[in-house]
């Protein structure tokens, strides 16, 4: 029969033993006096020691989806980021998400079903890591926010073999570029900020710069 295995508590509890030395007075009536005053410390230092194991707890994964298809968090997950943000299409009508804590912790509040978010609004949700049967949790935030189907800008807009003068965002709709030699067609890269969304290109009739002097 195999052995038990340790609980995560105990685990933690033993290396923090092996973590600390304490001096120990010599016998005799001061080494009585001190003892009490010498264990009290000992206690408060492992207390704040494994208070912070406790807090210490964090996700492994966090993963937010529609139906089963991924959604992208910003910024990427990372154990230590708590706060995120996400965006659903306007075809999207709600979202679920995924997270497994790391080992020795536990999950909490995370919603079990598919939570529905009406066109244009922000659903906040809230989730947790924490060491099992304790209070003290460590909340990661993500904001959801599902698109109306009216906006009209991009999520990114790039030239091949051209710089685009200023640099994208979302914010701003006229920019120059000046192409490189050597390329002779104009190339666009664009990420759609809804799949719903459709582009429609048109341009002038091409003008020849004229020469510099030095040409």
């Amino acid at each position: 029969v195999a052995a038990p295995r340790p609980s995560p508590i105990s685990d933690r509890s033993r290396r923090m033993r092996h973590a600390f030395s304490v001096a120990v007075p010599a016998t005799g009536p001061r080494a009585h006096a001190a003892l009490p005053r010498l264990l009290v410390g000992v206690f408060a230092t492992l207390d704040a020691a494994f208070g912070q194991q406790l807090a210490s707890c964090r996700l492994e994964s966090l993963h937010l989806r529609f139906k089963n298809q991924p959604l992208d968090l910003a910024p990427a997950f990372d154990p230590g980021v708590f706060t995120y943000s996400a965006s659903l299409d306007v075809a999207m009508d709600s979202f679920s998400v995924d997270a497994v804590a790391e080992p020795g912790c536990a999950t909490d509040r995370v919603p079990f079903r598919a939570i529905p978010v009406p066109k244009g609004e922000v659903y906040q949700v809230e989730v947790f890591a924490k060491v099992a049967d304790q209070e003290q949790k460590q909340p990661y935030v993500v904001k959801v926010h599902r698109l109306e189907g009216t906006e009209t800008v991009l999520s990114s807009l790039r030239i091949l073999g051209a710089l685009l003068m200023p640099h994208f965002s979302s914010d701003l709709r006229r920019y120059t570029a000046e192409v490189q030699v050597g390329h002779d067609f104009v190339r666009f890269g664009y990420v759609l900020q809804d799949e719903g969304q459709k582009i429609r290109f048109t341009a002038t009739p091409q003008v020849v710069a004229a020469a510099s002097p030095s040409d």
